[in-house]
């Protein structure tokens, strides 16, 4: 295939969606402040938080050289809070990167699949790589459709843990009976566990065939620093570090995270309380507001209003959503990640209002 029809057949893919900017938002509801909560991001950090870290980081750096010791310090202290060892760990710009990072290295021509719905960049980073990828059902809206795995055979599995867009979590024992027949790559994404408070890492000690991915992006408020870590086992990390780039993230977004991670404490406390913040807007939420069954700080409702007309009236409340699309039992689904109470306290009232 030329060049010409290659790039032919990828402007017809279906790519990946984010949400609207700020601009864009002004153009359909006027200018005013907006509370952005379609991307997840962690608003709980406040931002002064995050100012200092980075002028910490910079004191300690030098710009001008490559990131190599500072990547090497953040792999340590990632491994000894993971309790694994150095070589178990892999640094990627963002955990997409490492995706793509997975899929180039064990996805050529190969069938992946994926529980619907979910991280909807999982399909989209195979694009030119897998040769097939298979969506299918949860069940009961969270547990792993193992029939459906044993019926296609796929190589690889992507489960994300919680999930995105619902919150939901793989049951621990769901992920052990997949293990006990399944030999194909089983990729854990648990980009919203540290949050959730759980995590299904040690099974990289017992399975060599799992990867569980991690990012810096959530939990640690460093959506823009791009900085994520896949854990694996000897084989698999020996063959992705060949293929990775020499330094795939850059040494600002290492130090910060480095003394994120060295503030693990006061992260915890902000988790604790997102969690205890969306379970407060849960509480003021309607009865007639169905709302998946979320373990972390963002959450899934539907009401009897399509999407977009929910979408833009909380918009024009100055509320940012996102759209996804239907799946079983939420037929106008709207996704939204918590923010501090004083900055989302009519919201459920709004929503209410929509029913």
């Amino acid at each position: 295939m030329s060049w010409r029809a290659e790039a032919e057949r990828l402007r017809q893919a279906s790519g990946y969606v984010s949400g609207i900017s700020v601009r864009e938002a002004s153009r359909i509801a006027g200018r005013r402040r907006f509370v952005n909560l379609q991307s997840n991001e962690n608003l709980f950090v406040p931002k002064r938080v995050m100012e200092a870290l980075v002028r910490r980081a910079l004191k300690d750096l030098d710009l001008r050289l490559y990131p190599k010791e500072v990547i090497e310090d953040l792999i340590s202290l990632i491994a000894e809070r993971e309790g694994l060892p150095a070589e178990n760990v892999l640094l990627g710009h963002g955990a997409d990167q490492l995706i793509e990072l997975i899929l180039r290295a064990f996805g050529k021509d190969r069938t992946l699949l994926i529980h619907s719905p979910t991280y909807s960049y999982y399909p989209v980073a195979g694009i030119g790589v897998l040769k097939r990828v298979v969506e299918v059902e949860f069940e009961d809206n969270e547990r792993l459709n193992l029939r459906a795995i044993q019926r296609e055979n796929p190589d690889l599995v992507f489960i994300c843990s919680p999930n995105n867009p619902t919150g939901g979590v793989v049951p621990e024992e769901d992920l052990k009976e997949l293990l006990s027949f399944y030999r194909g790559l089983v990729v854990v994404d648990e980009t919203y566990a540290q949050i959730a408070g759980i995590t299904y890492r040690d099974l990289i000690k017992s399975h060599d065939n799992v990867i569980v991915l991690r990012t810096f992006s959530k939990a640690f408020a460093m959506a823009s620093f791009r900085i994520g870590y896949a854990m694996a086992g000897r084989t698999i990390m020996e063959a992705l570090s060949r293929i990775q780039s020499p330094f795939p993230v850059t040494s600002l977004s290492a130090k910060v995270a480095y003394l994120a991670l060295k503030r693990e404490a006061y992260f915890r406390r902000i988790w604790k309380k997102a969690i205890e913040t969306r379970s407060w807007f849960e509480g003021r939420l309607s009865s007639k507001v169905r709302r998946t069954r979320s373990s972390t700080y963002f959450l899934t409702i539907s009401t009897s209003r399509s999407s977009e007309e929910v979408f833009r009236a909380l918009l024009k409340r100055g509320y940012i959503t996102r759209i996804i699309k239907p799946f079983r039992g939420f037929e106008n689904p709207i996704r939204l990640n918590m923010a501090p109470k004083s900055l989302i306290r009519d919201l459920p009232d709004a929503i209410n209002g929509l029913v």
